[in-house]
Protein backbone atom coordinates (compact mmCIF):
# COMPACT_ATOMS: atom_id res chain seq x y z
CA UNK A 1 0.00 0.00 0.00
CA UNK A 2 1.41 3.47 -0.97
CA UNK A 3 2.34 5.57 2.11
CA UNK A 4 -0.16 8.73 0.58
CA UNK A 5 -3.03 6.09 0.52
CA UNK A 6 -2.92 4.88 4.04
CA UNK A 7 -2.65 8.64 4.68
CA UNK A 8 -6.17 9.08 3.41
CA UNK A 9 -7.33 5.99 4.39
CA UNK A 10 -6.60 7.31 8.45
CA UNK A 11 -7.90 10.76 7.28
CA UNK A 12 -10.82 9.13 6.48
CA UNK A 13 -11.10 6.81 9.81
CA UNK A 14 -10.27 10.00 11.82
CA UNK A 15 -13.08 11.36 10.51
CA UNK A 16 -15.80 8.62 11.02
CA UNK A 17 -14.29 8.48 14.86
CA UNK A 18 -15.98 11.99 14.43
CA UNK A 19 -12.43 13.84 15.55
CA UNK A 20 -12.32 17.14 15.26
CA UNK A 21 -11.48 18.70 11.81
CA UNK A 22 -8.78 20.60 13.29
CA UNK A 23 -7.06 17.32 15.17
CA UNK A 24 -7.69 15.70 11.80
CA UNK A 25 -5.99 18.50 10.06
CA UNK A 26 -3.04 18.54 12.44
CA UNK A 27 -2.69 14.65 11.96
CA UNK A 28 -2.59 14.48 8.25
CA UNK A 29 -0.31 17.66 8.49
CA UNK A 30 2.18 15.85 10.49
CA UNK A 31 1.85 12.13 8.61
CA UNK A 32 2.40 14.03 5.08
CA UNK A 33 5.62 15.35 6.64
CA UNK A 34 6.54 12.33 7.57
CA UNK A 35 5.62 10.90 4.03
CA UNK A 36 7.76 13.56 2.51
CA UNK A 37 11.03 12.67 4.67
CA UNK A 38 10.49 8.77 3.25
CA UNK A 39 10.73 9.92 0.20
CA UNK A 40 13.05 12.40 -0.02
CA UNK A 41 15.60 10.60 2.31
CA UNK A 42 14.71 6.96 1.69
CA UNK A 43 13.00 7.23 -1.05
CA UNK A 44 10.25 5.24 0.29
CA UNK A 45 6.91 5.36 -1.04
CA UNK A 46 5.53 2.18 0.34
CA UNK A 47 4.36 1.51 3.23
CA UNK A 48 5.77 -1.80 3.36
CA UNK A 49 9.12 -0.67 2.65
CA UNK A 50 9.63 0.84 6.23
CA UNK A 51 11.69 -1.01 8.17
CA UNK A 52 12.61 -0.90 11.75
CA UNK A 53 15.85 0.38 10.46
CA UNK A 54 13.82 3.45 9.14
CA UNK A 55 12.50 4.62 12.28
CA UNK A 56 16.02 4.23 13.70
CA UNK A 57 18.02 6.90 11.53
CA UNK A 58 14.96 8.99 11.20
CA UNK A 59 15.31 9.75 15.12
CA UNK A 60 17.67 13.14 15.66
CA UNK A 61 21.00 12.30 16.83
CA UNK A 62 21.86 13.87 20.21
CA UNK A 63 25.74 13.96 21.86
CA UNK A 64 25.99 12.95 25.14
CA UNK A 65 29.04 14.52 26.66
Amino acid sequence: MKVSDAIVEFGFDCKVRKLSEKTVANYLKQLRYIQKYLNDEFQITEIEEIKKDTSRNAQPQTSRT
